[in-house]
């Protein structure tokens, strides 16, 4: 299936939808914007406000769009985003952030600090996206690995209103194949949602196994904290 937005008619674009032979959840599908072009594994602002956008059709409070960056636990380089239905409310649904400079936010009450950013009316798509975009690219070029959740939830100022929340993880590069452990850590797990691949290693989960195995794959505070300065020393609002 291809989505066309109605303000792009006419566009030779063609966005996929595109059915996950492994499922990470219910109605998990793959988001692949712009098919033909091949795009490598990395969020361009085209991409980003697509998978906003897509949000933004659905009323369902479970809709979630996920991504896995290079050496972040993506399977295939090619550009895609996760999209599926989770009932169950997480915790960076109303976790409170920090401002950091214009439109960007810091995660840090969490067990791997993140960058936020938030969509509250339409007329902030597409300067969120850029900045998204803006972000990921500055990690990129310094090789640090990242992993980007979307949901809805309760704005970062006004608790009582509903945005769209966006937390981009930097985090420690993941090489070879993926861990038969309990989990991997990847977006799902970054923003709190765990599909457990065993019975026996999902009865005997502890909350402190989760937070240490999530902590050992995020950048120390430090670490975090340069790349936040670094970027804002360079970063100009448009």
């Amino acid at each position: 299936m291809y989505l066309v937005p109605r303000h792009r008619q006419g566009s030779e674009t063609k966005n996929a939808v595109l059915i996950n032979v492994s499922p990470l959840e219910h109605g998990n599908v793959l988001l692949v914007p712009d098919l033909e072009s091949c795009w490598p594994q990395v969020p361009t602002a085209a991409a980003v406000q697509l998978a906003i956008e897509v949000m933004m059709l659905s009323r369902s409070r479970a809709l979630r769009m996920a991504f896995n960056g290079l050496c972040a636990l993506a399977s295939v380089n090619h550009l895609h985003f996760h999209a599926y239905y989770l009932h169950h409310s997480l915790r960076v649904e109303q976790v409170a952030v920090d401002h950091v400079t214009d439109q960007l936010f810091e995660l840090t009450d969490h067990p791997a600090r993140a960058f936020a950013f938030q969509v509250a009316q339409p007329r902030d798509i597409e300067p969120i996206s850029r900045l998204v975009r803006d972000v990921s690219q500055f990690l990129i070029e310094r090789e640090v690995a990242h992993n980007v959740f979307m949901t809805r939830g309760h704005g970062f100022d006004a608790p009582h209103q509903e945005v769209i929340r966006i937390f981009l993880w930097p985090r420690n590069s993941f090489f070879g194949a993926k861990v038969e452990e309990a989990f991997n850590v990847a977006c799902c797990e970054l923003a709190g949602h765990l599909p457990i691949k065993d019975g026996g290693a999902f009865a005997s989960l502890t909350e402190d196994y989760v937070v240490k195995t999530i902590g050992a794959e995020a950048l120390k505070a430090s670490q975090f904290e340069k790349l936040k300065v670094d970027f804002i020393a360079q970063y100009r609002p448009r």
